[in-house]
C-alpha cells in the first residue's frame, strides 16, 4: 500500500498513460459493442444491456432512445439482483423522463404510474409525475403528486417541494383551505383536500394491462 502511494503519478507524456487513453472506446464503438451484444443474446438479452444502450443514446440525443428504454422493460430480469420491483420502477421512471422530454406528457404520466406500481411512494417518480401533470394542465393533480412526494420523503429534503406546492396552492381557487394547509405544512390536511384529484396515485388496477400492451399503445414496441 505504502509502496504504491510512493510511486510517481503518470502524466499525459508517459507511455502507459497515453496507451490507457487510446484504449478507451469512443461512444460510437461502445454503442456498436452494446448493439452486437444485444443481437448475440437475442431474446435473452438482459435489461441492463438495454439500459446502458439507452443511456448512451440519450447522451447522443438519438430519437430511438425511448424505444430502447421500452425494450429494457420487456427484457429478462434477475429477481435476486437489488430487487427486481425497484429496478423495474427505476426503468419506468427513466422512460417517463425521456417521454416528457420528447413532449409526450400523457405517455410520461402513464410511465410514472407504472413506476409507482412497482415501487409505491417512489419520491422521484412522484415528483416527475407532478411535473408531467403540470405540462398537461393538471394543476391540482400535480399538487396531489407533490404532496405524496412530501409525505414519502424525509423532512430535510422537502423544502423545495413545499415551496413549489405553496406556489400552486396560492395560484388555484378551487380549494379554499389548501393554501392555508400548505403554509402550515399540515401534510395530512393537504392530502385530504387533494384526495379528489389523486386518481393517478392509485395503481391498484394497473396489472389488468400488461407492460407490453402499454408500450405498444405508446408505439414504442411492435
Amino acid at each position: 500500500m505504502l509502496r504504491s502511494l510512493a510511486m510517481p503519478m503518470r502524466t499525459p507524456g508517459d507511455r502507459g498513460f497515453d496507451r490507457t487513453c487510446e484504449d478507451r472506446p469512443s461512444e460510437e464503438a461502445l454503442q456498436e459493442r452494446l448493439l452486437r451484444l444485444r443481437s448475440e443474446q437475442g431474446g435473452s438479452a438482459s435489461a441492463d444491456v438495454a439500459v446502458a444502450l439507452g443511456l448512451l443514446q440519450l447522451l447522443q440525443g438519438q430519437e430511438s432512445v425511448a424505444s430502447t428504454f421500452a425494450s429494457a422493460l420487456l427484457a429478462p430480469e434477475d429477481d435476486s439482483y437489488f430487487g427486481a420491483p425497484r429496478r423495474r420502477a427505476t426503468r419506468w421512471n427513466m422512460l417517463g423522463a425521456v417521454l416528457a422530454n420528447r413532449g409526450r406528457p400523457e405517455d410520461a404520466v402513464c410511465a410514472y404510474r407504472w413506476a409507482l406500481y412497482w415501487q409505491p411512494h417512489y419520491p422521484r417518480a412522484l415528483i416527475n409525475l407532478a411535473m408531467a401533470e403540470l405540462k398537461r394542465g393538471g394543476f391540482l393533480e400535480a399538487a396531489a403528486a407533490q404532496a405524496a412526494a412530501i409525505a414519502s420523503s424525509p423532512s430535510w429534503a422537502c423544502g423545495e417541494l413545499w415551496a413549489q406546492l405553496e406556489k400552486e396552492a396560492l395560484a388555484q381557487t378551487s380549494i379554499d383551505d389548501l393554501a392555508e394547509a400548505v403554509q402550515a405544512h399540515h401534510i395530512a390536511r393537504v392530502r385530504e383536500l387533494l384526495a379528489p384529484h389523486s386518481d393517478n396515485l392509485d395503481t391498484s388496477s394497473m396489472p389488468a394491462t400488461s407492460p407490453a400492451e402499454v408500450l405498444k399503445e405508446m408505439k414504442l414496441v411492435e
